[in-house]
Order: C-alpha cells, then structure tokens, then sequence
C-alpha cells in the first residue's frame, strides 16, 4: 500500500513538473471559472427565500423540519 502511494507521487511529481505555461494559463483559468460559479452559488444561496419544509413520519409524532 505504501509503495504504490509512492509510485502515485512520483508520478504526480513528474507530471507537475513537465507543466509547460499553457498549462498553467488553463489551470489558472479552470481555477477562476470554479471560483466565479462558487462565488454565484453562494450569493444565491444567500438570497434565497427562507422557509421551513415540516415532515412527519408516519406512525410515528416525530417531525423533522427542514430549511
């Protein structure tokens, strides 16, 4: 087990290190895209109507809220 975790990071090592600068420009801008579509989730999420969803569970008097 450890020896193939140590082949995964040698082969890691060497893939990051063959990185030639269109790799980095693609991974920097995959980066911000990921961040944009977090940031606008969030704020979404934010914004959103706040309510509570009850459930009752039958046969039983648990209530579960959500929301």
């Amino acid at each position: 087990m450890l020896a193939e975790l140590e082949l995964q990071a040698q082969a890691v090592s060497k893939l990051l290190s063959q990185q030639d600068d269109s790799d980095i420009a693609r991974t920097q801008a995959a980066k911000n895209k990921f961040l944009q579509l977090k940031t606008s989730l969030e704020t979404c999420w934010k914004e959103r109507p706040k309510t509570r969803s009850f459930f009752f569970s039958k046969g039983s008097a648990e209530v579960l809220a959500y929301g």
